[in-house]
């Protein structure tokens, strides 16, 4: 906290594969039930009462962490960062309760374009499908630009630019109430 922050990294659940259960997705906690969301509540507010002067909490997930931080617990952060995963806000309507898709809030979303388990096109396919993420299960498959096309309308930015940096391409918003880019 010398310069102000503070990081907390909780880890999911599970006898063989640690998971978080993002309300539809995904692994064991999913399955067993556990209420992660109920568990990152205690750990924000652990987080904020050890903290002095605990400002904004951002929270960042990747894979199965990053549906968690983008879907069912994007309402206790003050900023998200889902990585290589992340809540199909297209699907808002059908599961109302998993994303706060109303409020500005900033968002720098990551994607792997060659990810093969989580595809930047939407859920993977196949036999190689993670955590049963797949539109045979019934789930709305996403595209990542989609998503983030959903949060630029959230956020309300007044268009998209396209930044580079090094070999990454990034998609930024522009004139948003909240930070939006995605790389």
């Amino acid at each position: 906290t010398k310069r102000g922050l503070a990081a907390v990294a909780p880890r999911g659940s599970g006898a063989h594969h640690l998971s978080w259960n993002a309300r539809y997705c995904c692994g064991e906690a999913a399955a067993r039930g556990v209420d992660d969301v109920g568990f990152l509540e205690k750990v924000v507010a652990d987080a904020r009462g050890r903290v002095a002067g605990a400002g904004k909490v951002f929270g960042l997930g990747f894979s199965n962490g990053g549906y968690m931080v983008s879907g069912a617990a994007s309402r206790l952060f003050d900023g998200i960062s889902p990585w290589g995963g992340h809540d199909p806000l297209d699907a808002a309507a059908a599961r109302p309760a998993s994303v706060n898709a109303t409020t500005p809030t900033p968002i720098f979303m990551h994607h792997g374009s060659r990810d093969g388990v989580v595809r930047p096109g939407g859920c993977c396919a196949g036999a190689s499908c993670c955590c049963d993420i797949d539109a045979r299960s019934g789930d709305v498959c996403a595209p990542f630009e989609s998503v983030f096309a959903r949060w630029v309308a959230v956020n309300r930015c007044s268009g998209v630019e396209r930044v580079h940096v090094g070999r990454a391409a990034c998609d930024r918003g522009v004139g948003c109430a909240a930070n939006t880019t995605a790389c």
